[in-house]
């Protein structure tokens, strides 16, 4: 990555030179009229502007009240007048004229707005200005390589035969994946994926890999995530749009890019306050012999447009490359300029800072580009062709064909680096320190420690958690790595890989705090107290909802301990708008404090809905108890690193290592071994339980890692 700037030596130069900068790219921001209608859409003069586009006028100072027609004037390039709706929008300082039908196409559009009245007791200056309509119709379905995904590696074999988790038993054509590596990865928290080959699932599970829910899905299904407002929202392929799910899985509402726009797939942001932001996808002919010799004189390039709208529809900001990228910024790699459709940017995500400002990624350019909320304008370029900054002690000099850039903490930009056209390829989650006076963008830290190096070609993502943690989702890969996890310090925590069995590729994958409502215990958590004795069963019983106008058939279940468990019979019905008891049960078979959880599942054909109820309680001797049965011996007790166990027989048996919660840490089979040296390191320090069975020979022995 070349970069040209001048590196001053006096801070305060600077400074200086920066402000000059930003004042600079103000002036040139066609957004921005003046320091009191600091933003404008559509701006004056401003060409191929889609017919059903809503006026927006922002003002600094608030206005009054809202004006009448006779205020504020809209004019065809006939002199007959536009009707449409005048709103005041945002505490009254955006002006929004929403006309009752389109513009007519290539006509010159005229707005006068007189002075208007502001809650200071002045008046807005006088504003008149023209813009004209997009003429030509362009209608292109656009492959857009990235999405048409499949071709490059095989798509794995299908199961053969329905699996379980415990007493839940998956569909045919689930997509199966495996969970590799698993020390801390964050805990209560489920990640959210949807299959893209094979048979189409929506896919909510936990670190274990157990579903919380799967639904098949008739088409792919994108961006399938925990919006800011805290619905589930996801693209829905076959129709074109997004589709909005509340926390009992049901529809709620559909959004969609303005008319005159096709919805893009890549992304949607639903703020907490109901707004939303969408990308859509506009068609320009250009005359692109005009950039290459090769250019045909009637290609369609491909743009798009970044809207902001209220819960209802109204439009409150837009921002469109056509106005502020330019053609030529396309890296020629991914590029073809010389086509009849030129896709020079693909923008694949949008994301805020703390203070509202727009990031955006444009893949094709290799740039994340931050933007002014309030005028439209470009803070900076980082990366590609116009990139405004020196990269310090980045070892990939840095990231190519990207996705998903975020800045979750102030100053710090988060992106997934697809890294293809690194030298060898390369992919990658990196983090960089923004610095807007040095214009410095410094490495931070890089999650990409694999060995054979993960190449994704199409799609992937990373997203930081409120923990610090970092989750990747690799997408498609050579390498069969679906997603991981990550420490704050870059250690992995986690590791979901594809088997030869393993059909799961999503175009993202995230993770997020989650609790279904369209069934739930009437408590959360089940304490079965502190006086049951080793080797007996307590019980405990539950209400269950059923908060719907159906009756709800349970018909699965499944333990993370198997101390506990579920009396009740399965299957089991729930009226509607009822409840119904259920009985779980505690087995400890030693003195000691437990804990877990389980989950009940409903399922029908096509989708699997769980609920989850947390678990504990204790012995009445609390603490853990030798076994004096000397057919097995350890050393060293305690340990660290390495644990070396000797059996005194050669008979057949097992040994089961649980943590001192009951936690299966792990099971040996054997047959005449009697020797054993297994490796620690990854466990927490603490007590554990040796579980020994063999022929006559059975016993528990305390452990303790230092």
């Amino acid at each position: 990555m070349s970069v040209l700037r001048k590196t001053w030596v006096f801070p305060l130069v600077l400074l200086f030179v920066f402000n000059i900068l930003q004042q600079n790219l103000c002036a040139q921001n066609r957004y921005f009229y003046s320091d009191q209608f600091h933003y404008l859409f559509p701006f004056p003069d401003a060409d191929e502007i889609n017919p059903a586009t809503q006026l927006i006028i922002k003002h600094k100072t608030a206005f009054a009240q809202t004006p009448d027609e006779t205020l504020v004037r809209v004019m065809a390039g006939d002199e007959s007048s536009v009707s449409g709706k005048i709103r005041l929008m945002e505490n009254n300082h955006t002006l929004i004229f929403i006309p009752d039908k389109p513009f007519g196409r290539g006509d010159r559009i005229t707005i006068h707005v007189e002075p208007l009245p502001c809650i200071d007791g002045r008046f807005s200056e006088e504003l008149s200005y023209s813009f004209t309509v997009k003429n030509a119709v362009t209608e292109v379905n656009e492959n857009d390589s990235e999405e048409n995904f499949g071709h490059e590696f095989p798509t794995k074999p299908k199961h053969s035969a329905p699996a379980s988790y415990g007493n839940i038993i998956l569909p045919e054509g689930y997509p199966f994946y495996e969970i590799g590596l698993s020390t801390i990865p964050t805990p209560d928290q489920y990640y959210f994926q949807a299959s893209q080959v094979g048979r189409f699932f929506q896919l909510i599970t936990d670190n274990k890999g157990v579903p919380y829910f799967y639904r098949e899905t008739p088409s792919r299904c994108l961006d399938f995530k925990v919006n800011k407002n805290g619905f589930i929202t996801y693209f829905d392929a076959s129709l074109g749009h997004y589709a909005e799910l509340d926390s009992a899985y049901r529809f709620q509402r559909v959004y969609k890019a303005s008319p005159g726009l096709e919805t893009d797939n890549h992304e949607l942001v639903v703020m907490p306050n109901g707004n939303y932001w969408t990308i859509g996808k506009e068609y320009i002919m250009t005359d692109m012999s005009q950039y290459v010799e090769c250019g045909s004189p009637n290609a369609t390039v491909l743009h798009f447009v970044i809207e902001e709208k209220d819960p209802t529809g109204v439009v409150l900001w837009q921002w469109r490359t056509y106005d502020h990228f330019n053609v030529m910024d396309g890296d020629t790699n991914q590029v073809n300029f010389c086509g009849s459709v030129v896709n020079f940017c693909h923008i694949n995500s949008i994301a805020h800072d703390e203070w509202g400002n727009v990031i955006l990624s444009s893949r094709r350019m290799n740039e994340v580009t931050k933007i002014s909320k309030s005028t439209g304008n470009i803070l900076w370029r980082l990366g590609g062709l116009q990139n405004q900054f020196s990269l310090v002690g980045d070892p990939l000099n840095g990231f190519t064909d990207q996705h998903m850039a975020r800045e979750d903490v102030p100053g710090e930009i988060t992106i997934f680096d697809n890294g293809n056209y690194h030298n060898p390829p390369h992919s990658r989650g990196v983090k960089y320190l923004i610095d807007t006076v040095s214009m410095t963008a410094t490495y931070l830290t890089g999650y990409d420690d694999n060995d054979p190096v993960i190449v994704t070609n199409p799609m992937g993502s990373m997203q930081q958690l409120p923990n610090g943690n970092v989750v990747l989702g690799w997408t498609q890969n050579a390498q069969g790595m679906s997603l991981t996890e990550y420490d704050p310090d870059g250690t992995k925590v986690l590791e979901m890989h594809q088997s030869d069995d393993a059909t799961l590729r999503s175009y993202r994958s995230f993770k997020f705090p989650w609790k279904t409502t369209f069934f739930y215990p009437e408590n959360d958590s089940v304490d079965f107290g502190n006086q049951v004795i080793a080797g007996s069963v307590a019980t405990q019983t539950v209400n269950i909802v059923n908060p719907n106008n159906q009756e709800i058939e349970v018909t699965g279940s499944y333990f993370n301990n198997q101390i506990f468990g579920l009396q009740t019979d399965l299957p089991f019905s729930i009226p509607a708008n009822s409840a119904s008891q259920v009985t779980f049960t505690f087995h400890p078979l030693f003195d000691g404090e437990y804990s877990g959880f389980g989950y009940l599942m409903s399922q029908t054909d096509s989708t699997g809905i769980a609920l989850r109820v947390d678990f504990e309680g204790s012995t009445l001797q609390s603490g853990l108890t030798t076994n004096e049965d000397f057919s097995l011996g350890f050393y060293p007790n305690p340990f660290s690193h390495v644990l070396h166990l000797t059996r005194r027989t050669a008979q057949p048996g097992q040994i089961r290592i649980v943590d001192s919660k009951g936690m299966e840490i792990q099971v040996f089979q054997f047959n005449s071994q009697t020797d054993f040296e297994i490796d620690t390191r990854d466990w927490k320090a603490g007590v554990y339980v040796i579980e020994y069975q063999s022929g006559n020979h059975s016993g528990y022995y305390k452990l303790i890692k230092q």
